[in-house]
């Protein structure tokens, strides 16, 4: 293509622009500008399906995040019991860093799952500008699960070293 050859389409135009805009976003240390791409929809010969509430997808991930932190794929394979015992008295945490009873398990799950609230509260009351005593309540709840969730994970797993 030589110089004096001008594109006809509006498209062709814009690749062959020389020089990169500052609105462009270029990779650090190699000057290669990152494409920008913008997908459309396809048209009005899609099809739409119906799709099940979003509510009810979320639940659905919910159960399955609680079920792989509690160690489901684990309970799965191994078949532990609930609850042990030792001398009559019954012992809630295997103790072997290596296996676990489904108690453990579930209990440790439930802990993350407040941690994880914890900073979703702290999520939140940060986007609380207006309402400050509000924030506070928020971020004092979010500190307390996130620190009450980190001291019993440890207090569980120096039993299971302990033990």
């Amino acid at each position: 293509m030589s110089d004096t050859t001008v594109p006809s389409s509006g498209v062709a135009r814009k690749v062959l622009k020389t020089g990169v805009s500052s609105k462009d976003l270029l990779l650090p240390y190699l000057n290669i500008r990152v494409p920008k791409i913008r997908l459309t929809s396809l048209g009005a010969s899609t099809i739409s399906l119906p799709s099940p509430p979003r509510m009810l997808v979320l639940m659905a991930s919910y159960i399955l995040l609680f079920w792989l932190a509690a160690g489901g794929i684990y309970f799965e394979v191994q078949n532990p019991i609930a609850v042990g015992s030792q001398g009559g008295n019954p012992i809630f945490f295997y103790p072997s860093m290596s296996d676990s009873f489904i108690i453990e398990g579930i209990l440790a799950s439930i802990l993350l799952f407040m941690s994880g609230l914890g900073m979703i509260f702290l999520y939140q009351a940060s986007l609380q500008k207006m309402n400050r005593n509000y924030a506070i309540k928020l971020l004092v709840t979010g500190l307390l699960l996130g620190i009450i969730s980190f001291m019993a994970l440890q207090w569980i797993v120096n039993i299971k070293i302990s033990g």
